[in-house]
């Protein structure tokens, strides 16, 4: 999943409540720029998605919303900075 570093935690949270036959993703939640279905152990996906959500300078994670995986399944990263 992936979402605003201040929404991460919130969306993981009500993604394990929705559950696997929602791939663990809460249905219509506004916080999320971009998901994959749920992926197993040694698979791989891509994903491509639309940036217009995402804002220039801003602060963005990404996570696995399976739960108990957040701790240690994340990242962050910036949108539209030069490192």
């Amino acid at each position: 999943m992936l979402t605003t570093e201040a929404d991460a935690q919130a969306a993981y949270q009500d993604g394990m409540q929705a559950g696997l036959d929602n791939e663990y993703v809460e249905p219509g939640d506004d916080r999320v720029i971009a998901h994959t279905s749920v992926v197993g152990g040694g698979d791989e996906v891509t994903i491509t998605f639309d940036t217009s959500a995402m804002q220039a300078g801003g602060n963005y994670k990404f996570f696995c919303s399976f739960p108990g995986h957040f701790p240690m399944m994340n990242g962050t990263f910036g949108f539209g900075q030069e490192r």
